[in-house]
């Protein structure tokens, strides 16, 4: 549960990132 908690919030780092660059 734990690591699906972190893959989810690296994806919507990744998401945020990517629109911001």
């Amino acid at each position: 549960m734990g690591q699906s908690l972190s893959a989810k919030l690296n994806d919507d780092i990744r998401f945020l990132t990517k629109f911001k660059c």
